[in-house]
């Protein structure tokens, strides 16, 4: 397992050279525990028809390795993906999504829709909540305003 605390641009490229690469981590990650087949619950696999995949010895059913991930049905390759995600979740002050679909040469919807599947992945579950200093630019106090975006609008106060 990788820890990829302090991870920089140079350690991420020389790690995920290529789609096996990423395929390979995303297996010891999603199986660490243990397989468990889907269909049936069995615990006993046998290698799947494709890389990494996993195919139940009692039922028969293949599992992908991206199946039921956020790499699951991906339009472009996993090694992109990686990447996309490394830049989103390692870049201090963040990266908008023209500039990733510009810099991974993707489309701008296709950046669009994958950003909002790892956002929603990357939300806390309160479980490890901030410890230490915590600096914060700005933020606002007061309720949903209805139909307005962006910066404090009514009721709202900026601090």
């Amino acid at each position: 397992m990788i820890n990829f605390e302090g991870f920089d641009d140079r350690t991420f490229y020389s790690t995920f050279q290529k789609e096996e690469d990423c395929l390979e981590y995303l297996s010891t990650l999603k199986w660490s525990d243990h397989y468990k087949c889907r269909k049936c619950e069995h615990t006993k696999y046998m290698k799947g028809k494709k890389l990494h995949s996993r195919r139940c010895q009692k039922c028969k059913y293949d599992e992908s390795v991206t199946a039921h991930t956020l790499f699951h049905k991906l339009k472009f390759s996993i090694l992109t993906a990686f990447e996309f995600i490394f830049k989103v979740s390692c870049d201090k002050k963040g990266m908008s999504t023209l500039t990733l679909s510009e810099k991974l040469s993707l489309s701008y919807q296709s950046c669009l829709n994958f950003r909002r599947k790892v956002q929603y992945a990357m939300q806390s579950s309160l479980q490890h909540p901030l410890k230490g200093y915590v600096e914060v630019d700005e933020f606002a106090v007061g309720g949903y305003d209805a139909g307005s975006q962006g910066r404090a609008k009514g009721d709202k106060k900026l601090v």
